[in-house]
C-alpha cells in the first residue's frame, strides 16, 4: 500500500502535533505501508524549527513534496529580530507593529495563518493516482484545505482520510466572535469531501456527531500513540537519588491549561521535590528554590528532562473536549505519569484515564496533586510501567484506517 501523508508543517517543527504525526507515521511504516509526505517548505528560521524531529522524514518517509510559500506568509511568519543600528538592540516597535499586522490578519481568517498559502498547492508537480489513500493530519488546521483543494484539483477517487486533533469549532483555543456562524460552515464543508473524519478523543467524536449529524456516520476516534523513547539514562540508579525530581512538559496559557496548584503544591512540598516546567505561557511564572521555569526548549532538551524525571506530569484543559497529545507520548517511559484532569469532563476523563490502567489520576487541587506525588513516589519504585500495545503506533493506525466505527478498539 502506497499513502500521501499531508500535513502543513510537516517534521520540522518542535510542537505536539509533529509528535502526534511521528505517531502515524511510525505506525504505517510498522505495518509496511510505502508513505511519501505533501508539506509547506520549512523555514528554518522561525521559532519552534527543530533539527530533532527531522528524523522521521529520513526513518519512515520515501519521499517530500513541497509546497511552495506565499510571500506574505513568509514575511509574517518569520521571526526576525530588527536591529537599531549602532545599539545592537532589537526596534521593539517595529516588531509590535509586525504583531499587529500578524493578529489583524488572523482575526480575518477562520483557519490559521498557513491558510495564504492554499493556492500555491496547485503549484505541486504530483500523480495522486500512485495513492492508493491519502491522509490528512492537523494541527495545523489548515492541512485539510490544502488537501481538499489537492484533491478537488486531481479528482482524486481513492480513500481520504482526516486525522483531526482538535476540531475547527469547538477548538478552545480559538478566538470566539463575528466568525463563528461562518466558521461552522466551513468545517462542515472541509469534511465534507472526506471518505473518514478521525478525532483525538471519544469526547470530541461525540460533541462533533451531534454538530453535524448528516455526516456523523463517517467519524471515529483514534487515540494519540506512544513515541520510541531513545537514549534513555539509567533509571534504576536514578530512583536511588534523594530528591523526587517532577516533570512537566507542554503549554501553560491561561485559558487553556491551570499549572498553579501543580505549581504550589511542589512549592509547598519543599526541598526533597523539584518541579521542571518546561514550555510556553501568556503570563509569568517565577522560579523558586525546588520549582525551575524554563520556557520553550528545543525537543532534545525536552526528551533529555524527561528521561532524567521521576514522575512525568501532564494537565488536562480546563474546558472542552480534547485532550492534550502528551499524555500519550510519555507512555513509553517506565516510569509514573500522573494526569491532572479538569474542566466540565473531568469525572468522564477519570473514567475513560482508570479504564487504561497506566496513570496516576487527580483532580486539579491542591491536596489531590498531593496524594498524586506520594502514590507516583512509591509507584516509581515498582518499575511496572511499561507501555502496552493500546498506546502503540500501529494501534492507533489501525483504527484511522479501519472501515467503520464497528472495527476500532
Amino acid at each position: 500500500m502506497k499513502i500521501l501523508f499531508v500535513n502543513a508543517d510537516g517534521f520540522y517543527y518542535n510542537n505536539s502535533s509533529t509528535m502526534q504525526n511521528m505517531g502515524i507515521v511510525y505506525g504505517l511504516k510498522e505495518i509496511n505501508v510505502e508513505v511519501d509526505l505533501l508539506t509547506l517548505e520549512p523555514q528554518n528560521e522561525t521559532v519552534g524549527f527543530d533539527l530533532a524531529v527531522q528524523k522521521v522524514v529520513e526513518e519512515c518517509i520515501e519521499h517530500v513534496y513541497l509546497i511552495p510559500l506565499n510571500s506574505l506568509y513568509r514575511k509574517l511568519n518569520k521571526e526576525k529580530k530588527y536591529v537599531v543600528e549602532n545599539t545592537g538592540h532589537e526596534n521593539k516597535k517595529i516588531s509590535y507593529l509586525k504583531g499587529i499586522i500578524r493578529r489583524f490578519i488572523k482575526s480575518l481568517l477562520v483557519f490559521d495563518l498557513r491558510i495564504l498559502n492554499l493556492h500555491n498547492v496547485d503549484k505541486v508537480k504530483i500523480d495522486l493516482d500512485q495513492y492508493d489513500m491519502i491522509i490528512s493530519a492537523s494541527d495545523p488546521k489548515s492541512t485539510h484545505c490544502m488537501t481538499n483543494r489537492l484533491v478537488k484539483k486531481h479528482h482524486y477517487r481513492g480513500r481520504y482520510i482526516q486525522y483531526w486533533g482538535d476540531p475547527l469549532y469547538l477548538d478552545i483555543t480559538r478566538d470566539k466572535g463575528i466568525l463563528d456562524s461562518v466558521c461552522k460552515v466551513v468545517e462542515k464543508k472541509t469534511l465534507q469531501l472526506a471518505s473518514k473524519i478521525v478525532y483525538a478523543t471519544p469526547f470530541t467524536l461525540r460533541e462533533q456527531q451531534k454538530l453535524y449529524p448528516k455526516i456523523a456516520s463517517k467519524m471515529g476516534y483514534a487515540h494519540q500513540a506512544g513515541l520510541p523513547v531513545i537514549n534513555c539514562i539509567d533509571e534504576k540508579k536514578s530512583s536511588q537519588k534523594e530528591k523526587i525530581r517532577l516533570v512537566y512538559c507542554g503549554d501553560y496559557r491561561k485559558e487553556t491549561r491551570n499549572i498553579m496548584p501543580l505549581y504550589q503544591t511542589v512549592c509547598q512540598l519543599g526541598k526533597s521535590y523539584k518541579l521542571d516546567i518546561y514550555g510556553t505561557s501568556n503570563f509569568h511564572l517565577a522560579s523558586t528554590d525546588n520549582v525551575i521555569v524554563h520556557g520553550q526548549v528545543s525537543r532534545k532538551k525536552a526528551d533529555n528532562a524527561e528521561q532524567k524525571a521521576d514522575v512525568l506530569v501532564c494537565i488536562c484543559n480546563v474546558q472542552g473536549s480534547q485532550i492534550p497529545g502528551k499524555i500519550y507520548y510519555l507512555t513509553n517511559y517506565n516510569k509514573p505519569i500522573i494526569v491532572i484532569v479538569d474542566g466540565e469532563y473531568k469525572e468522564e476523563l477519570k473514567k475513560y484515564f482508570n479504564e487504561m490502567k497506566r496513570f496516576i489520576i487527580c483532580e486539579n487541587r491542591e491536596a489531590d496533586i498531593n496524594e498524586a506525588i506520594k502514590r507516583a513516589q512509591e509507584a516509581r519504585y515498582n518499575r511496572e510501567f511499561q507501555s502496552t500495545q493500546e498506546f502503540s503506533p500501529v494501534f492507533m493506525v489501525k483504527n484511522i484506517l479501519s472501515k467503520n466505527a464497528e472495527e476500532e478498539h
